[in-house]
């Protein structure tokens, strides 16, 4: 896609750029030259500060945890392969 660079230096993105690439006013780029091209990339939401994720993993139900179901999981995987064991022996 060739685009013409206007007496005011302003260049606009074109629709089908905007839309494909889900382009709104607000949205972050950043401009970088790489070999000799002029590149546009979207930038992606910024990293939240790590205070924001406190209590995050703070498990608060009375549910079992991901840990607790695998161990559980894995414990009945090691009971089965027994069983198999002994028909062989």
């Amino acid at each position: 896609m060739v685009i013409e660079i206007p007496e005011s230096g302003k260049i606009k993105i074109p629709n089908t750029v905007e839309r494909e690439l889900g382009l709104v006013p607000g949205t972050r780029v950043s401009l970088e030259i790489e070999d000799g091209k002029f590149v546009i990339r979207k930038v992606g939401p910024e990293v939240p500060h790590w205070s924001e994720g406190l209590g995050m993993l703070r498990d608060d139900s009375d549910e079992t945890s991901m840990l607790d179901d695998l161990a559980e999981e894995r414990a009945a995987e090691l009971a089965r392969d027994d069983e198999r064991l002994k028909r062989f022996r």
